[in-house]
């Protein structure tokens, strides 16, 4: 059973909205709604087959009803996740501002018991990194489909802990900086053994030289001296 969520960054065409539901409602069970307005609008729905079927065969089937999709489109736009508990379900459908059922072939009865996952066996139950997964939910939120770079990182980030008051305010300069560094390798899906990225000036105004860091000992390196190897 897989939760999944597209946003494609220019909110809900009636040509993409014909695809999906032409493939959820092949489906066993499923169900598809649209939330919010104009750019964005997006989708949440659900698939229960009857059957085995991995994650990277939704995503690809999914992926095929949306042939324009740019590169950052095809790494960001779909998100497919365990499908949990009902809750996943109760909570999309019983929304009312700006939330259409497009539809829903999955409607379980009371009693109905249903084969959701154990979460204990499901690596996405518990997040790894959940500080960086909710940074990057909210970047995703406020940056659909867009490559994470320093200075609007910065901004939002600054959002939160000051204006918004959100998140925890990170006050030792050094671990802000470390944060920010990794936060936009992991939005970015930067798996580089090394990188170029700026020393970062929290000051608010923009940012200063940049040099490199060892992915090993994390020390500052001069352009074109030499790695560790793993």
């Amino acid at each position: 059973m897989w939760a999944i969520t597209i946003n494609t960054g220019y909110g809900v065409t009636d040509k993409d909205k014909a695809n999906l539901l032409k493939f959820f409602n092949k489906q066993p069970r499923a169900f598809l709604i649209t939330e919010k307005t104009d750019d964005k609008q997006h989708y949440h729905g659900g698939i229960m087959f009857d059957r085995e079927v991995i994650q990277g065969n939704v995503r690809n089937q999914l992926l095929r009803l949306f042939p324009d999709f740019d590169e950052n489109q095809k790494k960001r736009a779909i998100i497919i996740k365990n499908w949990y508990n009902i809750d996943w379900y109760a909570n999309y459908c019983d929304k009312d501002e700006h939330t259409d059922i497009l539809m829903d072939t999955f409607k379980p009865e009371d009693s109905e018991i249903l084969p959701f996952p154990d979460p204990d066996d499901k690596q996405d139950a518990r997040p790894v990194n959940p500080w960086f997964d909710k940074m990057e939910k909210l970047w995703q939120e406020r940056h659909p489909n867009t490559e994470a770079t320093e200075k609007p990182l910065l901004q939002m980030l600054n959002s939160l802990m000051y204006k918004e008051r959100k998140i925890e305010i990170i006050t030792d300069p050094k671990k802000y900086k470390d944060k920010v560094r990794c936060l936009i390798k992991y939005i970015n899906k930067d798996d580089h053994p090394s990188y170029t990225n700026p020393h970062i000036n929290l000051d608010e105004n923009t940012l200063i030289d940049r040099v490199e860091f060892c992915t090993t000992c994390c020390k500052k390196r001069k352009t074109g001296s030499s790695y560790h190897l793993a």
